[in-house]
């Protein structure tokens, strides 16, 4: 009998390898942030999914469509402001996972050199409650840089090769 995780943790994406990098450096966080939580730990407190169980993340060419299905709509303006890219994509998203009731979103993003579309997740979020926490993370320019940026050396040769790079 296995036992489900206390929290699960829905995210939305672009592809399989946005879902890595994140979910990844998400549980990093976790893992320095909560004392008693370790790596060997983290199945046992929280599940990564997309829509439903099966799934690994909801792509976001995904959402349109899944939105569709349920009669949903995002419309109309942000705090009385007119949408910034990505404010109803991520809107619809979120009315989406609404339904599904997971413990917190993850709306992960290339910003593809449109800064833009960072505020246009940021108003989605602010849209209204939820009913969940909605986590950011929007790659500038590329969501490589989160893998250089995240990088810590395991070994001896890492740690001489990244002190050659930073020389």
């Amino acid at each position: 009998m296995s036992q489900a995780p206390a929290y699960v943790l829905a995210i939305v994406c672009e592809a399989a390898a946005d879902r890595e990098i994140s979910t990844i450096l998400a549980d990093r966080v976790l893992c320095r942030e909560v004392d008693w939580l370790s790596p060997d730990s983290l199945d046992l407190h929280r599940r990564w999914q997309g829509l439903e169980r099966n799934t690994s993340h909801v792509a976001w060419r995904e959402v349109p469509a899944l939105a569709r299905q349920r009669g949903l709509k995002a419309h109309g303006h942000f705090g009385g402001e007119p949408g910034a890219p990505d404010a109803w994509a991520a809107r619809l998203a979120l009315l989406v996972l609404k339904e599904a009731q997971p413990d917190a979103v993850l709306l992960i993003r290339d910003s593809d050199g449109q800064t833009e579309r960072g505020i246009g997740l940021k108003q989605a979020r602010a849209d209204r409650p939820w009913g969940f926490p909605v986590v950011l993370g929007v790659a500038h320019t590329k969501r490589e840089c989160w893998v250089l940026a995240g990088f810590h050396p395991q070994t001896s040769t890492e740690e001489g090769a990244l002190a050659t790079l930073g020389t």
